[in-house]
């Protein structure tokens, strides 16, 4: 059977999508697992050595990228890695200040400066980014819609209500004031922000290479953020700098605009996080637990308020969690993955120098049978002696997730820089934007007009 671009094949698609997605799918290449009363099996994903076009899950693949790849005009060349060819697309942020407040674009890349209390860090946001935000807002509406997730979006909504209670006081007064100044519903506002947590959606990977591994001695850390791109969401990346008031981390966080929480930041320490998704769990876990706080704030919470890999995990064990994750954290020494559950938080130190991070859980305590291609890719890093930036964006290219890859990121913790490559996905095809953040995460300067950019 063909799926044809009609509203035939896309209820066919929608249906097993949906049935796949929520009994047996983890957002790798082809990765499967049957889950039953008794225990859970995860199979390999699709083998090394198959093409994807012989690999039984393809159609499916080809049928996503049908909906969400091709929806944009730009045709992208595929002359190699990193490539400086690469189009470009008329940007969608536009230069500007509200209040304390200010969003610039430095090498392409728009930086939304936000400072001061939380309910003026909502409306220095809204007002900067109103049009992007209001996309932000749609397009899981349209994701679900064409996934026919049961309920619909008001479906999702309801469900997202109980844990607006859970939400830390300061974010809670910095969404109602974002809400109220954009003029989005605030419940649906509400809705995106706790979208993760109760539609498991992403599928990433990272890699932390210890200092003795380092060419240059210091700690690095790259992250590829794997994500759906309805109404062409890969577009409306953005990195924020939150300055907030009192004894707070200043934070450099890489998301979208009206989602208040963190999926991939730095804070002026050197303590760096990504966000992985899991789908199965040895400790019996349920997948999502509505008494808990939205787990990107609670990442949030990590950054503005711990300098070290220890401050953080202390911190997880205190959080009420919502669902299953692995939490890639470095500070400038340690490097490790948080593997979370609503029950339990367990700790995986790094391994000859390195620490890959997946969509699997690896410790005794939690993990499953599981073969991962792109984590054993990701450790092939091991025969290389000393690894360098060029050699981290590599390894990401290598386990891109084609049209889910829309943001990647390579961190320099010790020296306060990153390596910001977005954009048409795969964006490990585009070349990686160095931004030096130090002159303003640091403490000797507040002015973001020092942020310097270069490639």
């Amino acid at each position: 059977m063909s799926l044809r671009r009609t509203g035939t094949g896309y209820l066919v698609f929608c249906v097993f999508f949906l049935a796949l997605g929520l009994s047996i799918l983890d957002l790798g290449p082809g990765l499967v697992g049957i889950n039953w009363p008794s225990r859970t099996v995860c199979l390999a994903e699709e083998p090394a050595d198959q093409s994807r076009s012989q690999t039984p899950w393809s159609f499916l693949r080809r049928a996503i990228d049908n909906i969400f790849a091709s929806e944009d005009p730009v045709t992208v060349p595929d002359p190699g890695f990193a490539s400086p060819d690469a189009p470009t697309l008329t940007p969608i942020y536009q230069e500007g200040k509200h209040g304390q407040g200010e969003l610039r674009l430095i090498n392409q890349v728009p930086v939304l400066i936000l400072r001061g209390k939380p309910e003026e860090i909502g409306v220095q946001e809204a007002k900067l980014t109103a049009d992007a935000m209001a996309n932000l807002v749609a397009a899981p509406q349209e994701f679900l819609r064409q996934l026919n997730y049961p309920g619909g979006w008001e479906g999702l909504v309801a469900r997202g209500r109980h844990l607006w209670s859970y939400v830390p006081e300061e974010y809670r007064r910095e969404l109602i004031a974002m809400a109220h100044s954009s003029g989005i519903n605030q419940e649906e506002l509400f809705a995106v922000n706790v979208l993760p947590d109760i539609y498991r959606s992403m599928a990433c990977s990272s890699l932390i290479v210890l200092p003795e591994r380092s060419a240059s001695g210091k700690i690095l850390f790259g992250r590829n953020l794997d994500f759906f791109s309805p109404r062409q969401l890969y577009r409306y990346s953005i990195l924020k700098i939150y300055e907030a008031e009192g004894n707070r981390h200043r934070v450099a966080s890489i998301g979208f605009p009206g989602f208040v929480g963190c999926l991939t930041a730095m804070n002026d320490a050197g303590l760096c996080l990504a966000v992985h998704e899991v789908h199965f769990t040895n400790d019996d876990s349920p997948m999502y637990d509505p008494n808990g706080i939205p787990y990107s704030m609670v990442m949030r919470q990590i950054m503005e308020n711990c300098s070290t890999v220890e401050e953080a995990i202390a911190h997880l064990k205190r959080a009420p969690r919502t669902t299953l994750l692995n939490i890639a954290l470095c500070d400038r020494k340690r490097g490790v993955v948080a593997e979370i559950t609503p029950k339990n938080v367990v700790v995986r130190e790094a391994e000859g120098g390195l620490c890959a991070c997946t969509n699997h859980f690896r410790t005794p305590e939690l993990r499953v049978f599981v073969i991962s291609r792109r984590h054993e890719q990701l450790l092939e890093a091991q025969k290389i002696p000393l690894i360098d930036v060029p050699t981290v964006q590599k390894k990401l290219h290598e386990v891109n997730l084609g049209f889910l890859t829309i943001q990647s990121v390579v961190f320099e913790p010790e020296d306060l820089v990153i390596h910001l490559a977005f954009g048409f996905p795969p964006v490990t095809k585009r070349p990686y934007q160095r931004l030096e953040l130090s002159p303003f995460l640091g403490k000797q300067n507040n002015s973001p007009s020092q942020i310097i950019g270069s490639r």
